[in-house]
C-alpha cells in the first residue's frame, strides 16, 4: 500500500492509482506498486483527475495490446 500523504488518488478501470507533481514531472504509482510512469508536462496545462485518466488510457492502449 501506498502512503497516500500529499498525493492524490484516481479510480481507473476499477484500480487505484496515486499521482503528485514534481515539477517537471507528473509521478503516477498504481496502488500495488507495479506501475511506475513518469511524464514531463509544461506549466501551461492544467493538471486535473481527467489529464491523469488520458495519460493511463495512453499507456495501457499503447504497452498492454
Amino acid at each position: 500500500m501506498i502512503s497516500g500523504k500529499g498525493k492524490r488518488k484516481v479510480i481507473y478501470n476499477g484500480m487505484q492509482y496515486y499521482w503528485y507533481i514534481k515539477y517537471p514531472l507528473i509521478y503516477i504509482i498504481s496502488e500495488d506498486k507495479k506501475l511506475h510512469l513518469q511524464y514531463g508536462f509544461d506549466k501551461d496545462i492544467p493538471i486535473d483527475t481527467q489529464y491523469i485518466k488520458n495519460l493511463l488510457l495512453h499507456y495501457y492502449e499503447t504497452h498492454c495490446l
